[in-house]
């Protein structure tokens, strides 16, 4: 999708006619933000405040910060790499079989250069002849070969998407911090691997500042020092409208009041029952014994516990008089 949404930015810009390259630059990456930042973060903001799961949003976070950025490490570096060497290995089989065919073969032989021999007379300048193997030559073709390197506005986008996950989710995700530190060291070594290895050597260029990715280009006739007062008053706003919030919303919303003082209200009953209930069996125990009050089914066998004791009090008694 942003191959599509780039093509689109870039159509929708050059069809407005900029007069100017800034102007230009400016709309074109107004556009690629918008929509990148529909396609990054539309799914997250689904999971925040439409299915309200904090455990799949804080997994989807986790996601977007490591593994979308190993993948963007890997295809930044290592996959052209790889791709360009095996095309050079299957491409340099299938001509090598090509030359070895008997009727194909005279058809992908390499060129032959023909040698100028002229005058002393005619070459007033020398001009040093390389060999044909001379490293120098070898270097500069692959070097030839590589991809051009269009912009900057990919590394930049990079940030931004990042510094969104971490501004936005970090309160769900507290470990965003640390993985965003970690991808911006691993950053800097796979941009500097990529201009090194994967594309050619870019044009210098100078330039006042990073562009249209700088915040002063809003308004370029704000000093710094106003731009510091500027961000303490955004502060101090931002910290009053939270204590506004604070006061005007409560934590807790009337329903779940009302829920929490049921459930707190029936607990109650339940242990005020309970406590009756042992109340209750303990007195009967506590009757039973004293006034020897028959347990269930004793009556069923004919006897009782006094009865009991009458008959057991009269053996004693026989068994001493019997010792007399």
């Amino acid at each position: 999708m942003n191959f599509y949404y780039k093509k689109l930015a870039v159509f929708l810009t050059e069809w407005e006619n900029h007069r100017k390259q800034l102007d230009h630059d400016w709309h074109r990456m107004a556009k690629l933000v918008v929509f990148e930042f529909v396609n990054n973060f539309s799914s997250l903001f689904y999971i925040a405040f439409y299915i309200q799961d904090l455990d799949m949003l804080c997994s989807q976070v986790a996601t977007m910060l490591i593994v979308t950025q190993m993948i963007n490490h890997f295809q930044e570096a290592l996959l052209p790499i790889v791709v360009k060497s095996a095309y050079q290995k299957v491409s340099n089989k299938v001509i090598q079989e090509l030359r070895a065919h008997k009727t194909l073969g005279p058809y992908f032989a390499p060129p032959s250069r023909p040698v100028h021999q002229d005058g002393v007379e005619e070459q007033p300048i020398p001009v040093l002849a390389l060999d044909s193997k001379d490293p120098r030559i070898e270097q500069s073709t692959e070097e030839g070969e590589l991809d051009i390197y269009e912009d900057t506005y990919d590394d930049y986008l990079e940030l931004f998407l990042q510094f969104g996950y971490v501004f936005l989710f970090s309160s769900v995700y507290p470990m965003a911090a640390f993985w965003a530190l970690l991808n911006n060291v691993l950053e800097l070594k796979t941009d500097a691997f990529k201009l090194c290895r994967v594309f050619r050597r870019p044009s210098i260029k100078k330039v006042a500042n990073i562009g249209v990715w700088q915040l002063r280009q809003l308004a370029p006739h704000i000093s710094p020092v106003e731009w510091v007062l500027i961000f303490v008053l955004c502060e101090h706003l931002i910290l009053v409208a939270k204590m506004a919030l604070m006061w005007l919303v409560p934590d807790q919303p009337l329903w779940v009041r009302e829920a929490l003082d049921k459930v707190a209200y029936q607990s109650k009953m339940a242990l005020r029952s309970e406590r009756g209930k042992r109340t209750r069996r303990h007195l009967s125990r506590r009757f039973r014994s004293v006034h020897g009050v028959p347990r269930s089914g004793s009556r069923s066998r004919g006897t009782t516990p006094v009865a009991s004791n009458a008959v057991n009090g009269e053996v004693r008694r026989r068994g001493h008089s019997e010792n007399y």
